[in-house]
C-alpha cells in the first residue's frame, strides 16, 4: 500500500507514521508533503491508494486538496487529522470526501480504529501483518462498535481553542448525582441528521454556571449568581451550547465513522426517575470530570454513551 501523509509539521508526520506502524502497516511505502500543492505532485507521479492529510496548511488547505483529489475522480481514500473542532467544518470535510476527520491531539488507539474505514480494502502489503491485523480485528470486532468518549487532553485543547483558557478539566472519581446541585443541564448527542442519542453530557449547576460565565467579562459575578439563584436563563443555555457543539467533534462513533452532533441541551430542574438511572451507568460508558478555574470555581461534569451496540 501507498500512504501519503500531508502535514506541514514534520513531528507531526512522524507521529502519524509511527502510529500507522503500531497499526500494523510499518511494511507499507509512505510519502510526505508539506501542504496541498505539493501533496498533488507527488498524487500525480506516485499514485498513492490512502492520503492522510492535516487541514490548515499554506499555499493549499486540507479541504482545497481533498476538492481537488475529488475533482479529478482519483481513486485515492482520504482521512483528515486537523485541531478544528467547528462541527461546521468537519461536516464540510466529510461530505467533500473525508472517510474520517479526527481531532488533534489523538490517542494512537483512536486514530487505528478510524483506519479501518480507510483500510478495510486495502491489504496489508506483508502477510504476517495481515494474519496479525484479521486476527486482532476480529477478536475486537465488538470493542470497534464502542463509542469513543472525550479525552482530558482534547477538552483541554477545545477550551482554549474556544478562548477559555482558564478553564479545563480533570478526571474525577466516580460522581454520585446530588439533588443539592439542581438544576442539572443535560446535552445531548446524536449521530449527524439523525435523532437517537448516543451521547449525553451532565453538568451541575457549578459546571454549568462556570460555562455560562467563561467568555464573560462579568465572569465571577454572573457565575456566582447562577449558583445562589439556580436560575440558567436562555443565554446561558446557548452558551453551554456552543461549548457542547465544540465536544461533540471529539467523540469518534464507530457506527458513522465520525464524530457526533451536538442535538439538545436542556434543564432537569427537579429530581426524576430519569436523573437516577443514568447516574448509575457503568463505569466503562462514561468520562466523570471535575470543570476547574481559579477565578470561576469549581464543578463537575459527565460524559457517557447511552446507546452503544
Amino acid at each position: 500500500m501507498k500512504c501519503l501523509i500531508v502535514d506541514d509539521s514534520l513531528a507531526m508526520q512522524c507521529i502519524i507514521k509511527r502510529s500507522l506502524a503500531k497499526a500494523g502497516y510499518n511494511d507499507n511505502d509512505f510519502r510526505m508533503a508539506i501542504d496541498g500543492v505539493q501533496a498533488l505532485e507527488v498524487i500525480d507521479s506516485w499514485m498513492p491508494e490512502v492520503v492522510i492529510t492535516d487541514w490548515h496548511m499554506p499555499k493549499m488547505t486540507g479541504i482545497e486538496l481533498i476538492q481537488e483529489i475529488q475533482s479529478r475522480k482519483m481513486d485515492v481514500k482520504i482521512g483528515m487529522l486537523t485541531t478544528e473542532t467547528d462541527s461546521r467544518l468537519i461536516k464540510q470535510a466529510q461530505e467533500a470526501g473525508a472517510l474520517f476527520v479526527l481531532h488533534k491531539p489523538f490517542e494512537d488507539r483512536e486514530l487505528k480504529h478510524a483506519l479501518t474505514t480507510l483500510f478495510k480494502d486495502v491489504p496489508i502489503d506483508n502477510a504476517a501483518n495481515f494474519k496479525k491485523q484479521k486476527a486482532k480485528t476480529k477478536a475486537s470486532e465488538g470493542k470497534l462498535q464502542t463509542l469513543q468518549l472525550p479525552t482530558i487532553g482534547k477538552l483541554n485543547a477545545l477550551l482554549k481553542n474556544l478562548s477559555i483558557s482558564h478553564l479545563m478539566v480533570e478526571r474525577s472519581h466516580s460522581l454520585a448525582l446530588n439533588y443539592e446541585n439542581l438544576p442539572y443541564v443535560i446535552a445531548i448527542f446524536s449521530e449527524r441528521n439523525k435523532n437517537a442519542a448516543r451521547a449525553m453530557c451532565i453538568l451541575d449547576i457549578h459546571s454549568a454556571a462556570i460555562f455560562s460565565g467563561a467568555s464573560g467579562q462579568d465572569g465571577a459575578v454572573q457565575v456566582a449568581h447562577i449558583i445562589e439563584s439556580k436560575n440558567l436563563e436562555q443565554k446561558h443555555l446557548d452558551a453551554i451550547q456552543k461549548i457542547m457543539a465544540g465536544c461533540a467533534s471529539l467523540f469518534y462513533d464507530p457506527i458513522s465513522k465520525g464524530p457526533l452532533e451536538a442535538k439538545s441541551v436542556h434543564l432537569i430542574s427537579k429530581p426524576s426517575e430519569r436523573l437516577e438511572k443514568l447516574g448509575e451507568t457503568a463505569k466503562h460508558k462514561r468520562l466523570d470530570l471535575v470543570v476547574e478555574s481559579d477565578l470561576l470555581g469549581e464543578g463537575q461534569m459527565i460524559f457517557m454513551a447511552v446507546a452503544d451496540s
